[in-house]
C-alpha cells in the first residue's frame, strides 16, 4: 500500500515563510512510515531547513503514487515547482501562512480526487511456473541465490529524476524483506502494473536495495491481458536497448561518413599513384625539386624583407 506524506523544514515556516513567499513543502510517498522514510541519506541530505516536520503523515493512496499528484500540484497557479531544482519533490504553496494548512488541504483534496485505477491481471501461474521451471528465482529470493537474472510482477511502479538520468522503483509482492527494485535509465510507462517483468543484471547496491544496471524484458500474456497486441513489441527509444540501438547506428553513420572520400580527392590520388607506378624514381625526383623551390622562394622573401627595413632605418637615421 502507497502512502502520501507532506512535510516542511521547521526553519522554512512561520515567519520564513512570509520572507520566502510561501512555504516549501516535500510531497512524496513510501510504502514504510513516513518516519522510516526521514531516516535515509537522501532526506538527510536534503535537511537544509532542519527538523522536518510533518504535515501529512501517512495518507493511504492505494496504488497510485505521487507523480499523479506532482502533476496536478503543477497546474496550479498558487504552487511553484522549479524545473531545473535538484528536490524533484520540493513545491512552493504561495497562500500557506507558514503552519501547512493550505499545503495540506490541497495535496488532499487532489488525492481524493484521484482516478481509480485499471484493475490489474490476475496472476498467471502457467507464466510463474514456467520461469521457476528455467531455474529463474523471484525477485524477492534473489538475493538468497546470489543469481544476476530475475522475474517479478509489477506490483506498482513509482518513476524518478536521479543526477544521471530518470529510473523507476518497480514494487512487487513477496514474502521476503526485498519488495521494489531500483531500475536504471528507465521509465514507468515502460512497466505496465500488473506485467511480469524479466531482469538481469541484478545486483545488491552499497545500501542495500536492488537494482537493475542490465537489460529488462516484459513478458506480455495476451490470454490475460487483451491490451497485450496493442503494447509496442520493439524496444522503446526510451529503454536502455532502443537506446544502445540508437546509439549504434549513429557510430555507425558516423564512420560512414569519415569513410567516403571526396570523388576530386580520390581522383587526384589515383592519378598520383599511377604516375608514381610508371615511374618512382622521376615521381620522387619531381616532389623533391618542388619542395626545394618552395624553399627557395620563402628565403628570397625573408632577404627582401630584411634588406628593405634595413634600408628604410638609413633613411630615418
Amino acid at each position: 500500500m502507497n502512502k502520501l506524506y507532506v512535510v516542511a523544514g521547521k526553519r522554512n515556516m512561520g515567519e520564513h515563510a512570509r520572507l520566502n513567499g510561501g512555504l516549501f513543502v516535500n510531497v512524496g510517498m513510501t510504502t514504510r512510515t513516513v518516519d522510516e522514510r526521514l531516516g535515509d541519506q537522501d532526506y538527510r541530505n536534503k535537511a537544509a531547513g532542519g527538523v522536518w516536520e510533518v504535515i501529512v503523515r501517512d495518507h493511504e493512496i492505494g496504488s497510485h503514487d505521487d507523480t499523479e499528484i506532482h502533476d496536478e500540484l503543477k497546474k496550479r497557479d498558487d504552487v511553484v515547482w522549479s524545473l531545473g531544482g535538484l528536490n524533484t519533490e520540493e513545491f512552493l504553496f504561495v497562500n500557506d501562512p507558514g503552519d501547512g494548512s493550505v499545503a495540506r488541504d490541497i495535496v488532499l483534496q487532489i488525492a481524493k480526487n484521484l482516478s481509480p485505477r485499471d484493475k490489474c491481471i490476475e496472476p498467471d501461474a502457467s507464466i510463474e511456473q514456467e520461469l521457476l521451471g528455467r531455474g529463474i528465482p523471484h525477485a524477492g529470493e534473489v538475493r538468497k541465490s546470489n543469481d544476476s537474472v530475475c522475474w517479478l510482477r509489477v506490483k506498482s511502479v513509482i518513476e524518478r529524476n536521479g543526477p544521471y538520468g530518470k529510473y523507476v522503483i518497480l514494487y512487487f509482492d513477496s514474502k521476503s524483506r526485498d519488495k521494489a527494485i531500483f531500475v536504471w535509465n528507465s521509465a514507468a510507462k515502460q512497466f505496465p502494473v500488473g506485467d511480469y517483468v524479466l531482469l538481469g543484471g541484478v545486483r545488491v547496491s552499497k545500501r542495500g536495495n536492488l537494482e537493475c544496471k542490465g537489460q529488462y524484458r516484459v513478458l506480455v500474456d495476451a490470454q490475460h491481458d487483451e491490451r497485450a497486441s496493442q503494447r509496442r513489441r520493439t524496444p522503446d527509444e526510451m529503454s536502455p536497448a532502443g537506446r544502445w540501438t540508437l546509439e549504434q547506428k549513429r557510430k555507425e553513420g558516423e564512420e560512414a561518413r569519415r569513410r567516403q572520400v571526396d570523388p576530386e580527392l580520390q581522383r587526384w590520388v589515383s592519378g598520383q599513384f599511377e604516375d608514381y607506378q610508371k615511374n618512382p624514381h622521376e615521381t620522387i625526383s619531381q616532389r623533391h625539386a618542388e619542395r626545394w623551390s618552395r624553399i627557395q622562394d620563402v628565403m628570397g622573401m625573408l632577404f627582401m624583407a630584411s634588406f628593405l627595413g634595413y634600408y628604410l632605418y638609413q633613411l630615418s637615421s
